[in-house]
């Protein structure tokens, strides 16, 4: 009986002995292949920019789960030289510049670095056809108008150019802006009050959820200013399938597979039939479409696409439009509330932009209202997580290093917005009066709230109007109170890479009483 017994042992110890070689065979051999890769190779090469280590192939893991985080911890890992470096996500090689002077030089680019892939592959995520994009891109002497001629454009760039013509300053932004602000306004009063209501009416005022009184406001304010009334009879869920779409809309950015974004695809899809089905309509039955969509489908009819893919591509306009506003309405509500002091000087200071009939003076409130206009921006600075993204067509020298073709270029604002030097101390802090007492904060390099380049949001213009609006039409129009005074600030989510501006953390919400002034 010893004898086997003491065999069996032997043989167990010696299977010890060769599972501990392997083990350390595989460390050893780790160790080398992270020395090679993170310290002796970029020794060999200083004019590639370095890469952050990892243990676990590449960062998708610590990204996904906290993007901000990640860009926070690289940058203190490089010691905060700016310079660009690389970051491995899903197996893609991504230069991340953190450089307002690296950021302009990328945006001055627009030979080698170009931004077309990424919206092809949107078009394509979004379900467009391999046709409809071939159309989109098609060079074609369409004249979009004054200032956007160009012969050999295609048309996804006219598209652009025309997007231009309706948003920035001009007729056509003063005309979607009356547009605009009469749905706000009609929306914002009392009796309206019920359809966005958590309870029935008390003798205290109406109790709200500030997060969906914004989206609900806001929302349908850009869906009748431009599609008219029809979009909203065709599927009156919309907007709440738009909204459950951006919640999640990272993942079809980043490409995550189908089986883990089952809730976001359905709700894009859903969102997509209301459009498709829109544009089956024939012209005359859809009174109220603005200018951009329009001219938009004119071209594209002319070109051949069809209804599918044009509304897929009024969609995604429709995602830019609608994502960001109401949530930037939503944080500058909240930083106000909990600031009694700041939210009655901004009260104060609108109201002579408030007529007695209640309709907002756009311009007298903007160019008179300056801490709405400084509380505005330090609303930007805090919550907005914009990146923009560039492909590399040719290798080019950024920030003295070179970016070679095989990885995309990522310039996320974020850690700008953080900067001590630039926006001073406390940065993480909200101070309404930040961008008041130092007003060229606005235009520094270091403040990206709409981003750069050829990606500049043509969108800011109607985007800081209908804000500004809605804001000063509710505190003038409304007591504003915490339901439960000892409700804390909402606490942003910072762990989804988000495309612009962050949400609540799931769970925290601002609820208000709401009653009349007057």
């Amino acid at each position: 009986m010893l004898l086997p017994m003491a065999s069996a042992l032997g043989g167990l110890d010696r299977h010890l002995f060769s599972v501990i070689q392997l083990v350390l065979l595989a460390a050893g051999l780790l160790l080398l292949w992270r020395l090679w890769r993170f310290t002796i190779r970029p020794a060999m090469k200083p004019n590639e920019p370095r890469r952050l280590p990892y243990w676990i192939p590449w960062h998708a893991i610590s990204f996904f789960r906290n993007s901000k985080a990640t860009m926070a911890y690289a940058r203190r890992y490089f010691g905060n030289t700016r310079e660009p470096f690389i970051l491995t996500i899903a197996g893609q090689k991504f230069y991340i510049i953190m450089s307002p002077k690296d950021m302009s030089t990328v945006y001055k680019n627009m030979t080698s670095l170009t931004f077309d892939g990424f919206i092809r592959d949107l078009y394509t995520s979004f379900g467009m056809s391999k046709e409809g994009v071939r159309l989109m891109w098609q060079a074609n002497g369409f004249q979009a108008g004054q200032g956007t001629s160009e012969p050999n454009s295609r048309q996804v760039h006219l598209g652009q150019g025309v997007h231009r013509q309706q948003l920035h300053p001009g007729d056509q932004l003063e005309d979607i802006t009356t547009k605009y602000l009469d749905q706000i306004e009609q929306r914002l009063l009392w009796k309206a009050m019920a359809d966005v209501s958590m309870t029935e009416p008390t003798g205290k005022g109406q109790v709200v959820d500030l997060w969906y009184w914004c989206a609900a406001i806001l929302g349908n304010a850009a869906m009748q200013a431009l599609f008219g009334n029809v979009l909203l009879e065709i599927e009156p869920r919309l907007l709440d399938y738009s909204y459950t779409f951006d919640s999640e809309s990272w993942k079809l950015t980043f490409q995550l597979p189908p089986l883990l974004a089952r809730r976001m695809h359905s709700a894009k899809d859903k969102s997509r039939e209301a459009f498709i089905r829109y544009f089956q309509l024939p012209a005359e039955k859809r009174p109220g479409t603005c200018y951009y969509l329009r001219k938009v489908e004119a071209k594209q009819r002319q070109a051949g696409m069809n209804n599918r893919d044009i509304g897929i591509a009024a969609q995604m306009f429709f995602w830019g439009a609608n994502a960001n506003p109401f949530k930037v309405g939503f944080w500058l509500l909240s930083y106000m509330l909990y600031d009694p002091k700041l939210l009655q000087a901004i009260r104060e200071e609108v109201a002579p932009s408030i007529p007695s009939d209640g309709m907002v003076n756009i311009h007298n409130l903007l160019e008179h209202s300056p801490l709405l206009n400084a509380a505005f921006n330090e609303t930007l600075r805090m919550t907005s997580v914009n990146s923009s993204a560039r492909n590399i067509e040719a290798p080019v020298i950024v920030g003295n290093k070179c970016l070679e073709t095989d990885g995309k270029i990522m310039m996320p604002y974020r850690q700008l917005h953080l900067e001590e030097r630039v926006f001073g101390p406390e940065t993480k802090s909200f101070n309404g009066y930040r961008f008041l007492v130092n007003q060229d904060l606005g235009r520094s390099p270091s403040f990206k709230s709409f981003g750069g380049g050829s990606t500049y949001c043509s969108g800011r213009f109607i985007a800081r109007r209908e804000i500004s609006a809605f804001v000063a039409l509710a505190v003038h129009r409304y007591n504003l109170l915490l339901q439960d005074p000892n409700q804390s600030f909402p606490r942003m989510d910072e762990t989804k890479p988000t495309l612009g501006i962050m949400d609540p953390v799931e769970g925290h919400r601002v609820v208000l009483v709401v009653s009349p002034r007057v």
